[in-house]
């Protein structure tokens, strides 16, 4: 599993029907950061406001894989957003590529609450340090208002999040000085 930083700024504050934006103080051209966490190998899912989880299954034009958002939200619901029925989204988990025009996104957050990032001309696999992403940050008011800022964002590096597995070798090694420890226990308790 990889860790992605992303970093810029906001392009567009124009669409604040929901007043989020405002609340948030966030203004055009200031700086922000994004973090997702992706797993190319494993698939990307959706899951309801009801814990129902809906599996997002590769197609003739899109292939999914799981994309998980971290941190860096710039703007939240209001009032308890709109979308809190069962079959709502309450997290988005997934990335995709687009085999028709050869573009990768990723989509977080949930249905009050979303985090787009898009890459028009790249699919995500060939996103690499320095591409140059699109970010989108929704967030809804009751009666389905929402206010959205855009942005302009940079990968700034693919890092490993998973554990590095221990060597059968060095647990051969250790379990071998653990029967030569015991042994020489036993032998001075002997004597």
């Amino acid at each position: 599993m990889g860790r992605l930083p992303f970093e810029g700024t906001v392009s567009s504050t124009a669409n604040d029907n929901a007043g989020a934006i405002a609340l948030a103080g966030v203004q055009d051209n200031q700086s922000l950061a994004y973090i997702f966490a992706v797993d190319p190998l494993l698939g990307g899912s959706s899951t309801q406001n009801n814990g129902t989880l809906i599996p997002r299954s590769d197609n003739a034009i899109f292939d999914y894989f799981f994309a998980d958002f971290l941190a860096g939200s710039m703007i939240n619901e209001v009032n308890g957003g709109s979308h809190n029925q069962a079959g709502h989204i309450a997290e988005y988990n997934y990335g995709h590529n687009n085999n028709l025009n050869s573009s990768g996104a990723l989509q977080g957050g949930s249905a009050d609450n979303s985090i787009t990032i898009t890459s028009n001309s790249l699919d995500f696999t060939n996103w690499v340090i320095g591409t140059t992403v699109f970010g989108l940050e929704k967030a809804y008011s009751t009666g389905n208002v929402s206010s959205s800022l855009s942005s302009s964002l940079t990968l700034m590096a693919i890092s490993n999040v998973n554990p590095v597995p221990v060597p059968p070798a060095f647990l051969f090694m250790g379990s071998g000085l653990i029967g030569l420890l015991a042994t020489r226990l036993t032998k001075s308790k002997k004597a």
